[in-house]
C-alpha cells in the first residue's frame, strides 16, 4: 500500500533545533540576531514565530536565556515515562514509518542508540528499510508483534553486558600488571640507589 503522507517535513521546531545545535555547539552563548540569520529570516513576523519557539524550548529545558536575546541550547531532555527502548517501540508502532531523527525528536534518545534500535528491528524481521538517495534512510513496520523486538533487545542487551564484563576484566589485568611493573621498577630504583 503506498503511503498516502507522501514526505516527512521537519517542523518549523525541529528547524530552530538543528539549527541551535549546528550553531550552539558546547553550550556556546547564541544571540536571536545570530539565530535569525542561521535561519535566514528577516521580516519581523518570522522573528516572532521563532521567539514563541524559543519560549517554548526555554519551559521545556530544552533552552537557557542567561539574558535577554541570548540564548544556550542544553539539548531536548528525554521524557520521563518509561526507558528509550519502550518509547522508541511506541512511535514506531504509531508512526509505522520513522527515520532515527523521529525517534530522536519523539522518544528522547541517542541518534546511535535509535540506530541500533532500528537495525534490531530489520534484522528480526519486524522493519523494513527504505534507502531514499540524498535523503534520511526510512524504517517501515512490517510486523507488530511486541514479542520480537522485546525477546532480541533483551538478548542484545545480554549480549553487551558479556562484552562490557569481558572488556572490564581485561582492563583490570592492564591494571594488575601495570602495578607489578611499577612495583618492580621502584625495587630497582632503590637498589640503585643504595
Amino acid at each position: 500500500m503506498a503511503d498516502l503522507r507522501g514526505p516527512q517535513k521537519t517542523s518549523f521546531a525541529g528547524q530552530v533545533r538543528k539549527a541551535l545545535q549546528r550553531i550552539g555547539m558546547d553550550y556556546r552563548e547564541i544571540s536571536a540576531a545570530e539565530l535569525a540569520h542561521e535561519l535566514d529570516m528577516i521580516a519581523d513576523k518570522e522573528k516572532q514565530r521563532l521567539y514563541n519557539t524559543m519560549r517554548d524550548f526555554i519551559k521545556r529545558g530544552e533552552v537557557t536565556r542567561p539574558r535577554d536575546g541570548v540564548y544556550v541550547y542544553k539539548g531536548q531532555a528525554a521524557p520521563a515515562n518509561g526507558n528509550g527502548r519502550d518509547r522508541m517501540w511506541a512511535v514506531v508502532r504509531a508512526r509505522r514509518q520513522v527515520t532515527v531523527e523521529d525517534l530522536q525528536q519523539l522518544a528522547g534518545v541517542g541518534a546511535e542508540y535509535a540506530k541500533e534500535f532500528m537495525r534490531l528491528l530489520v534484522r528480526n524481521g519486524a522493519a523494513r528499510r527504505i534507502d531514499r538517495t540524498g535523503q534520511a534512510t526510512v524504517y517501515r513496520l512490517t510486523t507488530d508483534s511486541v514479542d520480537i523486538p522485546a525477546a532480541a533487545a533483551e538478548a542484545n542487551a545480554a549480549k553487551l553486558r558479556n562484552i562490557r564484563a569481558q572488556k572490564k576484566d581485561e582492563a583490570l589485568a592492564a591494571l594488575t600488571a601495570a602495578e607489578v611493573s611499577v612495583k618492580m621498577a621502584r625495587r630497582a630504583l632503590e637498589e640503585l640507589g643504595t
